[in-house]
């Protein structure tokens, strides 16, 4: 019982942490893409985080099994260095009896990967489809920020304001429309203030009421340019700042999925379904592929089981495809390949009856020291 605590802590420990590693790499990409879309304005700036935050369940769902992958590489080669699982060994407890203890673990593991993978991630997709679609029905307005060019009207006008803030006003903005073949002038608005209002007189649109600036209507061939002085102007911009957006497979429901297999819905299910079943064949793969020799590291199984689990990956991925595109039938889906390397792990155990003896346990331990 001892030994059993104490193997799943150090699995646990060593697991969480190359989580919270792998976790913060990849959500600092996610964050680095989505404060580009900010830039661009193509996005809000206060939906910058809650965009990342949505995008954690699904990675914590794609993580969760390689987490427990390497925790076992890394923990168990550590362990074996330090002769700890040699003496184990030798006391008769084999790589079956090593899987059997880390089973509690594993199961804790494959339900909560399950429950990240069919559950929290459609939610927490169709969440950050809402919020996407909540904005696109915003005027461009809506993404305005001092200091920030602002491309409106499809690309064919730019918006910017040096100061201020929506709610409150802003400062020496100046609006630009390119010349088009209806219109071929470039036409300018400058003004000193602005002030954002919720609706106009015409449609319940976001408009600014521009005060005291000038308008420049500037011919692209000739010098006839024409400038007007106001002292209050109103401008409205485009009601919505893109397309309609395409529901992603990855929002729908795992039951919405059940209820319409198609293809592409049997390809989403197979790929949810993978992320627990993937938990338990890893699990089994990394307690054999861990052992390791004393001078050789505990990192010396790294790279062989790297291989291993993005060969896994690879040809899930694959197969994926070839349920979507139809050349694969959906109900055949994916079991092959877990079959495959469900096969690879109980095949890794077929010795791990055979015991360390007491003399190769001493003799190890005596070449060891000597070279010390």
């Amino acid at each position: 019982m001892y030994l059993k605590r104490y193997l799943n802590k150090q699995v646990f420990v060593t697991g969480f942490a190359i989580l919270f590693v792998l976790l913060l790499i990849f959500s600092s990409q996610q964050f680095v893409r989505y404060l580009g879309d900010v830039v661009e304005g193509k996005i809000d700036p206060g939906l910058l985080l809650g965009m990342v935050g949505l995008q954690l369940p699904p990675l914590l769902g794609f993580l969760i099994p390689l987490a427990v992958y390497l925790g076992v590489l890394v923990s168990f080669g550590q362990l074996y260095v330090d002769n700890e699982l040699t003496v184990t060994k030798s006391l008769g407890v084999g790589d079956r009896q090593l899987l059997i203890m880390l089973l509690p673990l594993g199961l804790v593991a494959t339900v909560v990967a399950g429950w990240f993978s069919l559950y929290v991630t459609p939610w927490a997709s169709d969440t950050q489809q809402s919020l996407l679609k909540e904005q696109d029905q915003q005027s461009e307005l809506a993404l305005l920020t001092p200091g920030k060019f602002q491309v409106t009207k499809g690309g064919e006008a730019v918006l910017y304001a040096a100061r201020g803030k929506r709610k409150e006003g802003l400062e020496q903005l100046l609006f630009v429309e390119l010349p088009t073949q209806k219109s071929p002038y470039w036409y300018l608005v400058s003004t000193d203030n602005a002030q954002v209002t919720d609706t106009d007189s015409a449609n319940i649109v976001p408009s600014l009421i521009l005060k005291s600036g000038e308008t420049y209507s500037i011919p692209v061939a000739g010098m006839d340019w024409q400038i007007t002085q106001f002292d209050r102007y109103q401008m409205s911009l485009s009601e919505a700042v893109s397309n309609p957006r395409k529901i992603k497979l990855r929002s729908v429901s795992t039951h919405q999925l059940l209820t319409n297999l198609s293809q592409e819905n049997w390809a989403e299910f197979h790929w949810r379904m993978s992320v627990p079943i993937s938990v338990f064949i890893l699990l089994m793969i990394s307690v054999p592929m861990s052992k390791v020799q004393p001078r050789q590291g505990k990192f010396a199984k790294m790279l062989p089981g790297i291989l291993v689990y993005m060969s896994y990956m690879v040809l899930i991925l694959i197969s994926k495809g070839l349920i979507e595109d139809g050349k694969l039938h959906g109900v055949i889906g994916l079991w092959p390949i877990h079959f495959v390397f469900l096969m690879f792990g109980f095949w890794q155990y077929r010795h791990s009856h055979k015991k360390i003896s007491s003399r190769d346990a001493s003799s190890k331990t005596k070449s060891v020291k000597g070279g010390e």
